[in-house]
């Protein structure tokens, strides 16, 4: 029996998507890479250290120096392993994107933009309690009336700009 054709699985900007690894950004593949690395490292130099079983005398006090010598060396390691991902730390929260995908049609839309400009997704909805996700609303959230840009008005401006009085 023959299968038939099935597309690949793709996400809202219709890229496909990975089955088994995560959407990473490379720099914290990269990271991820370090650590693998520095692990394995780590475990072989500290693996490496001399057997001094059955030693005695100038040999044992070699095969001991030997052993100083080895843990010296997979400290050292562990000390660049950590400053390592200190720095690597640094510039992966420094080299963040500015921009997140609308869950709606996939559109790149830069952090702090309230609206996507492609469909009108609202991303304060997701914010509130009750909305259903992932439908684009482009009035939701905006008074009777209509402000500029769906904001609502300024709570101690009234309807023309000017400010309420707050005596009784």
């Amino acid at each position: 029996m023959a299968t038939q054709y099935q597309p690949p699985v793709t996400d809202a900007s219709n890229r496909v998507r990975r089955k088994f690894f995560p959407r990473w950004r490379v720099f914290t593949w990269v990271i991820l890479a370090f650590n693998l690395i520095m692990l394995t490292w780590v475990i072989l130099g500290a693996s490496s250290g001399p057997d001094c079983g059955g030693k005695t005398g100038d040999a044992l006090t070699q095969c001991e120096a030997g052993q100083v010598g080895t843990g010296i060396g997979v400290f050292g390691l562990i000390l660049i392993w950590a400053l390592g991902d200190i720095i690597l730390g640094v510039l992966w929260m420094i080299t963040k994107p500015h921009k997140r995908e609308c869950p709606a049609c996939g559109n790149s839309v830069r952090k702090g933009v309230m609206r996507c400009g492609a469909c009108g997704y609202d991303f304060r909805q997701m914010l509130r309690p009750g909305a259903p996700p992932g439908e684009a609303t482009p009035t939701a959230g905006a008074p009777p009336g209509g402000a500029q840009r769906g904001w609502p008005e300024h709570p101690a401006k009234g309807k023309h700009g000017k400010h309420r009085s707050h005596s009784s």
